[in-house]
Formats: structure tokens, C-alpha cells, sequence
């Protein structure tokens, strides 16, 4: 996590000083069309990024993202370099664009690496140092901005060794990539690269993305990310009137500097909050399984109260964060309360640090808010997203995997089975959806995805199964062909986590979008806005917290695990 932290905190040290000064840097109406078409890119690239990162790995998706944001710093380079003439707009626009389709790789396999954590520091440790490290960005970026135009002018045009030094920045970040290990899919999936030559027929490649493409929306239809969705949409929603009508109205240019590394640090410090609730939980479940070991349980599935104590402390991270949100909320009502009584000619600036002091506890209690927030939206995601739908079931990339020696055997016997079309359906049966019975077998994910002419590959392989009985064939891994590694396996799990953080970043980006178009005073109220993002807030807590969800796999595995928990209480 520290690797991954750092590579954050490379990127958006860079981002966040030219986000942040945009409007002085390139003018307000560059700056402006700049952002909107990158929230735009970024909103749509979310449905297509958990299948590019599924294809590129997570390192090399990390890579991929990091550069699209040095691609905006050269941009501008150039932009600022040239003179900043009009002509050159376009370049800039069309790199902020480019910004929104890396932003989409990079958060979505970020998800994939965090949430596959494993040893060392708990998942909320995880969590706390990468969020840490992410925040401390914006803090670091602020001070460093505070102190480099105190001394220069901003003059738009005029800042060209500036965007240097940040495309030099973003770049070393990039690079950092290469340097995380890589994860268990990752990994298999370079092992078996040769399937990756489907990719050269077009048929192939634009079914292995439309299938990735239609299973990254259907996460939205099952019901526990249903229920998340009203939180994921406040993630964005609320953060826009935090930052861009409150913090500006109510706060000179001066604390405003302030006011952001307040509500920056207190992101980091909710992080840490929330990773100690998380692992408290994840330790209490442990010790419960030891316990349960230690006594002669033949069953490996957590107790029931184990489990209760785990999920406890993550409804813990949301009351919190409820909790912390509506004390901002309060004061942030009573500010506007009072700036509607007075003169509607004068903005309410607080220019003294004795006035500035409630707009300020307002961010810092934000701040720590949307990290526990988000702490809990990536808890609820690895709860979730390798769930009853991946967990009755064998990976159809491992069926697949497993089916390649077999089918390049058959091959090698000239039995009419063309290599390439194995591999095409290799690939193909990794972006199937599994469910219930599906990938069982290698040759059940040949014909489901239905390959150009792997006909005689499916007969061959069926052969060679009665030949060989799926349990006399070990893999490489020591795992008989055809059986699961667990509840779900690795590359299911982090494909399933991939489109569970892409649908996440997409739905939170459309809270953005919505958050900054009413962000105007003039579009909507501003005290509207601050009751409005609390009431949203509130509906996403209670809708998470007193309507638990029960899919009926779910539902059955709760009761077994409630029956062995009383059978094991009985012995």
C-alpha cells in the first residue's frame, strides 16, 4: 500500500496544484471547459474501465492512467510555452479530456489492488496508509502552491517550468507502478498470454468488451450495490458544494488556502479512524476462528457473532461519518441561515481568522466525513462483489486456463482444432459472467463462448476428459482441473472487484457532474444545496444501516452459518 500510496501522491501532488490554480493559470473559461470535459471522459469511461483493466493488468493500468495525467502537464506546457495562444485551447481541453479516460483506468485498478490486500497491515490499515498518502498530496501540493505564487504572479501563459516540473512529477508516479507486485490474476493471466492473440480478431476483442461492458452496469441491479448507490452518488454530490459554494463564499483567499489543507488533513485523519474500526472488527473475527480451530471445529466458516463484529464495526465507519457529516451540515446551515438574513449585496466572506473559525470546524468535519464515507463504500465492496454469484461456481478464466494444455495437445495430434481459435476461446470465457454452474468445466466455457471454429477443440476436449477424469489432472498450482481454489478465485474475484469500483467511480462522477452544475448560487440556493446534501447522506446511511440485504444465497449461507455456529456451541 505504500507503493500504491506513493504513486497517488506523485500524480495528484502535480494535479491537485494545477486543479486548484486552473482558473489563474489558463483563464476561467479554459479552466472551466477543461473540467467539464474531463468529468464527462471520466464519467464515461468508467463502464469500459474494469474490462481495459482486466486485459492490461493492474500495473500496467496504473502506468497507462498515470501518464494521461502527464499528458495534460505537457499539454499545458506547450499551451503556456507557446505564449498561451487562443489557437492551442483545444489541446488543452482535449487533454483534460484524456485526464478523464486515465483518471477511470487508474481509480478502477487502484480499487483492485487495495481491496486484494493481503497479510501485513489489515484491509482498514490498508486503506488508512493509502488514503493517508493521497491526502497528503493535496496538503503537500497546497503549501507548496501557498509558497511558489506568493513569490510569482500568477500570469496565465507565463508558468511553462511550472508544468514541467509537474510532467516530470507525474511521470516518476507512473513509473511507480512497475514497482507493486503483481496480483494473483495478474499474474495467471501472463502466464497464459498466447490467448491473448484473440485479441487480434476484431469479432473477438469487441465481444470480450461488450460482455465486460454489460457485466461492469449489471452490478447496479443486485440489490446490496442498490442499496450503496444513494452513498456512492453523496461521495460526489456532497463534495461540490463542500469545496466549491461553501468554502468560496464564506472564506478569503487567504483561510481558503487554509480551509482546503484542513479539509484535506482530516481526509487522512478519517482514513485512519476508519481503518482502526475495520481491523478492530477484522481481529475480532480472527480471534473467533482461532478460538473455534482450537476447540475442534471441522467447519473453516467464520462464526456468526464473528461475523456480526466485523460488520458491526463497519456500520460503526458510517454512523460516524453521519455523525461527523451533520455537524458540518448544522454549521454550515447556520452560516448560510444567517448570510440569508443579512445584506444580500455583500458576500459573506469571513476576512479575520476569529470569523473564519466555524467555516473552517465545517471542512475539517466534512473532510473526515466523506473518508469514513468512502472507507466504508470500499468495505461494502469487498463484502460484496465476489458474492453469491461467484461463489458457487469455478473461475471460467481458470476452466479456461486449465483447457489450454489439453487444447494445444489436441491440436498437436492435427486433429483439425486451430490453436488461435483455443486461445480466442480462452479469452472469451474470462469475460463471461459466471453463474451457478457455469466454468465448471473446460468444456462448458469453450462453448459458452463460442469460439469461430472450436467445434472440433469441444468434441477433442470431451475425449480427452474420459480419458482423463477432471480430478486425475493436477495444474501447475497443484489444484485438480475443475476445482475452485475457494468461495471465488482469484481472477474472479478481482475481475469482480474491478467492475464493482468502475461502477462505483461512475456513479460518483455523476455525483460531481450534478454536484458542480448546481454549484452556482444563482442555479440553485446555496442553503438548499447544504440541505440537500445532508438529507442525501442521511437516506444513503439509513437505507445501508436498517435495511440489511438478503439475496437468497446470502440468506442460505447466513444459515449455515448460524447452524454450525450452534451445532459447534452444542459440542
Amino acid at each position: 500500500m505504500a507503493v500504491l500510496g506513493g504513486v497517488f501522491f506523485c500524480v495528484f501532488f502535480a494535479y491537485d496544484m494545477i486543479q486548484g490554480y486552473a482558473a489563474q493559470l489558463y483563464g476561467a473559461t479554459l479552466a472551466a471547459n477543461c473540467e467539464a470535459a474531463l468529468y464527462a471522459s471520466f464519467t464515461a469511461s468508467c463502464v469500459a474501465a474494469p474490462a481495459i483493466v482486466d486485459s492490461l493488468g493492474s500495473r500496467v493500468a496504473l502506468f497507462v492512467g498515470a501518464l494521461c495525467y502527464a499528458g495534460l502537464a505537457l499539454a499545458s506546457l506547450g499551451y503556456a510555452s507557446a505564449g498561451a495562444p487562443p489557437a492551442l485551447r483545444p489541446l488543452v481541453v482535449g487533454a483534460g479530456a484524456l485526464v478523464g479516460a486515465g483518471a477511470s483506468l487508474l481509480w478502477t485498478a487502484q480499487g483492485r489492488v487495495m481491496l486484494a490486500q493481503r497479510g501485513g497491515a489489515g484491509p482498514g490499515g490498508a486503506f488508512a496508509l493509502f488514503w493517508g498518502l493521497f491526502n497528503a498530496s493535496a496538503v503537500a501540493g497546497g503549501l507548496v502552491s501557498w509558497g511558489y505564487f506568493s513569490r510569482s504572479p500568477l500570469t496565465p501563459g507565463g508558468e511553462a517550468p511550472l508544468f514541467g516540473a509537474f510532467g516530470a512529477l507525474t511521470f516518476v508516479g507512473a513509473l511507480g507502478a512497475f514497482a507493486l507486485r503483481p496480483l494473483p490474476s495478474d499474474a495467471r493471466w501472463r502466464t497464459h498470454a498466447r490467448a491473448r492473440t484473440a485479441l487480434r480478431s476484431p469479432c473477438a476483442a469487441a465481444r470480450f468488451v461488450g460482455t465486460h461492458l454489460l457485466a461492469t452496469v449489471r452490478v447496479l441491479s443486485q440489490a446490496p450495490f442498490m442499496r450503496a448507490s444513494p452513498l456512492w452518488l453523496a461521495t460526489g454530490i456532497a463534495p461540490a458544494y463542500e469545496l466549491a459554494t461553501f468554502a468560496d463564499r464564506f472564506l478569503a483567499p487567504s483561510p481558503l488556502g487554509l480551509g482546503l489543507a484542513l479539509f484535506y488533513a482530516a481526509e487522512a485523519a478519517g482514513g485512519a479512524l476508519a481503518g482502526a474500526l475495520l481491523d478492530r472488527g477484522a481481529r475480532a473475527t480472527a480471534r473467533a476462528a482461532d478460538g473455534r480451530a482450537r476447540d475442534g471445529a471441522t467447519r473453516h466458516a467464520p462464526c456468526a457473532c464473528s461475523a456480526r463484529s466485523h460488520a458491526s464495526a463497519a456500520r460503526a465507519v458510517l454512523h460516524v461519518a453521519l455523525a461527523f457529516g451533520s455537524i458540518g451540515s448544522a454549521v454550515a446551515f447556520a452560516l448560510e441561515t444567517a448570510a440569508l438574513r443579512g445584506s444580500r449585496a455583500r458576500r459573506p466572506l469571513a476576512r479575520d481568522m476569529a470569523r473564519s473559525l466555524p467555516p473552517l470546524a465545517a471542512l475539517g468535519f466534512w473532510g473526515a466525513a466523506d473518508a469514513l464515507s468512502q472507507a466504508f463504500v470500499y468495505w461494502h465492496i469487498a463484502a460484496h462483489a465476489a458474492g453469491a454469484t461467484l461463489a458457487s461456481a469455478p473461475s471460467a478464466l481458470d476452466a479456461a486456463c486449465d483447457a489450454l494444455p489439453v487444447a494445444q495437445a489436441v491440436h498437436s495430434a492435427d486433429d483439425g482444432c486451430d490453436s488461435t481459435d483455443a486461445h480466442e476461446a480462452a479469452l472469451l470465457a474470462h469475460a463471461l459472467p459466471v453463474e451457478g454452474d457455469e466454468g465448471a468445466h473446460a468444456t462448458d466455457a469453450l462453448r459458452h463462448a463460442a469460439p469461430l471454429r472450436v467445434g472440433a477443440c469441444v468434441g477433442a476436449l470431451d475425449e480427452q476428459a474420459q480419458v482423463a477424469p477432471p480430478s486425475s489432472r493436477e495444474l501447475p498450482d497443484g489444484r485438480a482441473a475443475g476445482e475452485p481454489q475457494g468461495p471465488a478465485t482469484a481472477a474472479e474475484r478481482e475481475s469482480a472487484l474491478g467492475r464493482a469500483v468502475g461502477c462505483f467511480k461512475l456513479v460518483q462522477s455523476l455525483g460531481w457532474c450534478i454536484g458542480f452544475a448546481l454549484s452556482p448560487p444563482q442555479r440553485v440556493p446555496p442553503r438548499a444545496q447544504a440541505i440537500g446534501a445532508w438529507l442525501l447522506l442521511l437516506v444513503a446511511v439509513a437505507l445501508l444501516a436498517l435495511l440489511p440485504a438478503r439475496t437468497r444465497d446470502g440468506a442460505a449461507a447466513h444459515t449455515r452459518v448460524e447452524r454450525d455456529c450452534a451445532e459447534d456451541a452444542g459440542r
